[in-house]
């Protein structure tokens, strides 16, 4: 028995380049620490927050292989399930890249 699956991919359309998600963690207390410093901006100076493999705040992010394209939502946990704790906060160009470089030095 054989079975054919279509696969898709998600293309961010000014560059032609496929979208990535990630998902990490980190501990709720920090949520409104790391919901200032996304919305603020991120800078070359900003000290990075600790993410984790499990834990009671999460964060979502969805970016284009070229970096040319962000996106970053936060959630909190609460009993069986994460609400949002943030709308979508989209990011072109260089701060695009500079929340995705920036998201991989938290994660270190």
């Amino acid at each position: 028995m054989l079975y054919f699956v279509k696969s898709t991919a998600n293309i961010y359309t000014p560059s032609g380049s496929y979208i990535k998600t990630e998902c990490c963690y980190f501990d709720k207390d920090q949520l409104g620490t790391i919901k200032g410093i996304i919305e603020k901006g991120i800078t070359d100076e900003t000290p990075p927050f600790k993410l984790s493999q499990s834990g009671s705040g999460r964060l979502d992010l969805v970016f284009s292989a070229d970096k040319e394209f962000a996106a970053v939502q936060l959630y909190r946990f609460v009993p069986h399930t994460y609400e949002s704790a943030s709308e979508m906060i989209s990011f072109t160009g260089n701060d695009a890249a500079r929340l995705v470089k920036y998201i991989g030095k938290c994660r270190a």
